[in-house]
């Protein structure tokens, strides 16, 4: 029994240092294989410390973006299944950025990369507006102009009273074979017309033209002069000219003359009677002369019945009651009834409210026949003490009576000329005396 308890201890013994020597030597063979890693894998398997868990390092791709010319755009490496960075937009002249391609397809940056990879920029050409400002002209519309490209001059605008001198960009007159780089508005630049405005004097003392710009008015010349004749105002064809009014295009304004020999006019009418071109006791056509009663020859502070004395009734006055022939001499008459009438029938009656600049209104009366002409002044009447509708009408006596309380005249305003019978005798009127060839 002792001998089998010895030989146990024994083989315990022998067992424990040989265990020992066998972990001292696995120490060495740790050390002799981490110096040397080619004894990790085996040859054509896996190394067994890793158990199959070991991997490849990870993949990445180049995503290279073409700009088609535009500016510079780095190129990108991407991790397999990562996406790229949308870069800046790159840029290029006359050009619009539409965005990246791949192919025919806009590329979605929220796509993972899987390749190598090359984006193509793709460009719209820039489209410029040019705007036509007319500065109150006529419209002229915008146009758009592919940039490089030039804008077509348009048809030149219109403006009332003004000639287009050319298209201006700031103040530069606008060259249009220049390219357009930039949007851009040209205005357009205005010279305000000027008008020649001529004065025929029809054979009187010469008057200068005058130039004139649109909308402003004519300068009143001085009075031409004619021998034989009186100046009786500027026309424009059957129209007094009002000197006040705009001046819009070109204009000849013409003398209109009263003959002033022997202080008449020969108006070419039928009988050949000639009107004296004033009325009795006036200096001028434009004057409006003394006031007579049919049938006296002076005139009075008071015109009425009480102070009337002419009664009698003949068919035509006689010259001691007429008077024209009493204050004119004996080639001098009042005109009758029928001669009145031949004035009436035979020239043209334009009423003016200021005859030649006089702020005097009546009647210019014009031969059809020939290019004279009087004015009778719309000198009123006398009526009492007073001088009535001085202004706007005009009364003048003939010589042919009516009976006792009346007798025949010759009245007109701004919109009619007739001769009337039952004018009351006793009332003050002009006389325009008449005379024979």
């Amino acid at each position: 029994m002792k001998k089998a308890l010895r030989f146990l201890m024994l083989f315990a013994i022998g067992l424990f240092l040989a265990l020992s020597v066998t972990s001292c030597g696995d120490d060495d063979d740790d050390d002799t294989n981490s110096s040397n890693p080619s004894n990790n894998v085996q040859q054509g398997g896996t190394n067994p410390d890793d158990n199959g868990t070991n991997s490849e390092p990870a993949k990445n791709f180049t995503v290279t973006f073409n700009t088609d010319g535009g500016s510079e755009v780095v190129a990108q490496k991407v991790d397999d299944g990562k996406t790229a960075t949308k870069p800046e937009d790159p840029t290029k002249e006359g050009f619009n950025f539409e965005g990246w391609f791949n192919g025919g397809t806009l590329y979605d940056f929220a796509t993972t990369v899987t390749s190598d990879l090359t984006l193509t920029a793709k460009w719209n050409i820039k489209t410029l507006t040019v705007t036509f400002n007319t500065d109150g002209g006529s419209e002229v519309v915008a146009q758009k102009v592919d940039d490089g490209k030039t804008a077509t001059k348009p048809e030149d605008p219109t403006k009332e009273g003004f000639d287009l001198e050319g298209w201006f960009n700031g103040e530069s007159l606008y060259d249009f074979s220049a390219a357009v780089t930039s949007d851009l508005t040209l205005t357009a630049k205005w010279n305000i017309k000027t008008f020649t405005v001529t004065f025929n004097t029809d054979g009187g003392s010469e008057v200068g033209s005058q130039v004139v710009e649109y909308g402003k008015s004519v300068t009143a010349p001085e009075k031409p002069s004619k021998d034989g004749f009186f100046f009786m105002g500027w026309y424009v064809g059957e129209n007094l000219y009002d000197f006040s009014l705009p001046v819009s295009n070109d204009l000849t304004i013409t003398a209109l003359w009263g003959q002033k020999t022997e202080y008449d006019v020969d108006l070419g009418l039928p009988s050949g009677t000639l009107w004296a071109t004033c009325n009795v006791g006036a200096q001028n056509p434009w004057d409006y002369g003394d006031y007579f009663t049919w049938g006296e020859t002076t005139t009075k502070d008071v015109y009425d019945w009480d102070t009337y004395t002419y009664n009698d009734e003949p068919s035509v006055l006689d010259a001691s009651h007429d008077a024209a022939t009493v204050n004119m001499g004996s080639n001098w008459r009042m005109p009758t009834i029928p001669e009145i009438r031949e004035l009436l029938d035979n020239c043209d009656w334009k009423w003016t409210s200021d005859y030649n600049g006089t702020g005097v209104a009546g009647c210019i009366v014009k031969s059809r026949s020939n290019s004279n002409s009087l004015f009778l002044p719309a000198s009123g009447w006398r009526d009492f003490y007073e001088l009535e509708r001085v202004g706007k009408f005009g009364y003048y006596w003939s010589s042919s009576v009516d009976d006792a309380s009346y007798a025949w005249g010759l009245d007109f305003g701004s919109d009619f000329a007739d001769t009337y019978r039952y004018f009351d005798r006793n009332h003050g009127f002009s006389v325009r005396a008449v005379r024979c060839k």
